[in-house]
């Protein structure tokens, strides 16, 4: 039995790690399923998908959903509008009052339909949006909220891993229960108030760093997301991410919609395995070629496509 074995893919394993080497974000309607399939995690907002070929990620790839835990849009505001506290213009959202048992009811809930979808873990974000709204007197309260929200999250299903966007005042409270912290805003940030790009000062970023510190020693991934303009080029988006990965943390550049693909430490190239055989069979279903090794290479997340 003759076959040859054509790779025209970029050949590399990306399991579904415990440490992940990168991480990428896709909130659009259809995710390009071919290049985040490079990645180690891959952060979805599933109620914002069309269709379910985001499915075919979870292969070799841990998918975490995206999850409010601090505000609500649209229709999920106004079922919870008791429980409004303030809003977020911004980003056209409103607050939740952390605090109250019948939110965090919500909360999970609203995790057991994205675990029921498909969803491997949970991206929490929204963590820091009381600050806007409560008093500082009122902190601690909300902060207890917080921990409450995240601790009751992983108690319902311990072995769904949990990403939660920065959230430091909460973190000696959580950080048994979440696999890493995904930071915004390193060197390049956006300004929801303004609604522009903005460059980070070199104060805030030093200030940033010494928060990180806490996370890093408690052997946590950390993942930063930095936001540059749609029109950017491909060598700033590197330049950017390399700059990232020199601190040690885990870089991704991308524009604020997050609804393009962004850039990690790596390009993303087509992962197609062209499988050439002879064959008797008309259906390339009865020969082994395809059979056999199909397996191996789908464990790296290859299209195998026989000819």
């Amino acid at each position: 039995m003759k076959f040859v074995l054509l790779l025209t893919a970029f050949l590399s394993a990306h399991a579904a790690a415990s440490r992940p080497d990168s991480v990428a974000f896709f909130y659009g309607a259809s995710p390009p399923v071919d290049q985040l399939a490079l990645h180690d995690w891959v952060v979805i907002d599933a109620n914002n998908t069309s269709g379910t070929s985001w499915l075919s990620l979870k292969t070799n790839t841990t998918v975490f959903c995206y999850l409010s835990v601090g505000e609500a849009q649209g229709k999920r505001s106004l079922e919870h509008r008791n429980l409004v506290v303030g809003d977020n213009p911004g980003w056209h959202s409103k607050i939740m009052d952390i605090t109250d048992p019948a939110w965090l009811g919500a909360v999970l809930e609203e995790a057991r339909g994205l675990s029921n979808a498909g969803c491997d873990g949970l991206f929490l974000d929204t963590l820091d949006s009381y600050q806007r709204v409560f008093d500082k007197a009122d902190w601690p309260a909300a902060e207890r909220g917080l921990s409450a929200i995240v601790s009751a999250l992983h108690d319902a299903a311990p072995e769904r891993p949990i990403l939660i966007n920065r959230g430091f005042e909460i973190w000696k409270n959580v950080r048994q229960f979440v696999k890493g912290m995904v930071v915004e805003g390193l060197y390049a940030g956006w300004n929801s108030d303004a609604g522009e790009y903005r460059t980070v000062s070199t104060e805030e970023r030093q200030w940033l760093e010494q928060q990180l510190e806490t996370v890093r020693s408690s052997n946590k991934p950390i993942i930063i997301i930095d936001y540059l303009p749609p029109d950017s080029t491909e060598s700033e988006q590197f330049a950017l991410a390399g700059k990232i990965a020199k601190h040690g943390y885990i870089p991704w550049v991308t524009d604020v919609s997050l609804n393009h693909l962004g850039t990690s430490h790596f390009s993303h190239h087509p992962r197609q395995v062209a499988l050439l055989y002879t064959t008797r069979h008309a259906d390339p279903a009865g020969h082994d070629a395809p059979n056999l090794l199909g397996a191996v290479l789908d464990h790296y997340g290859l299209n195998v496509r026989p000819h």
